[in-house]
C-alpha cells in the first residue's frame, strides 16, 4: 500500500481482483465476499500488527481484526 499512497481506491481495486481470483478458484460467491482482504505495507509493517494511521480509511483494523 505504500507503493501506491496508501490509496484507498486502489485497494479496492486490488480487493476487486482477489474476489475474482477467488471465484475462479472455486468459492461460491458468498464465501468468497467474506474472506477478509486487509490493506497492508510489509516494509513498514502498516496494518500488520498495529493499526496504521496511514491507512485511517481501514475499519478493519491490523491483519483483518
Amino acid at each position: 500500500m505504500d507503493a501506491v499512497g496508501h490509496d484507498e481506491k486502489q485497494f479496492r481495486q486490488q480487493e476487486a481482483e482477489v474476489r475474482k481470483a477467488l471465484r475462479r478458484a472455486g468459492l461460491a460467491e458468498k464465501a468468497a465476499a467474506a474472506v477478509p482482504v486487509v490493506p497492508v505495507a510489509g516494509g513498514p509493517g502498516d496494518n500488520l500488527a498495529d493499526h496504521s494511521g496511514h491507512m485511517t480509511w481501514c475499519v478493519r483494523g491490523a491483519a483483518g481484526r
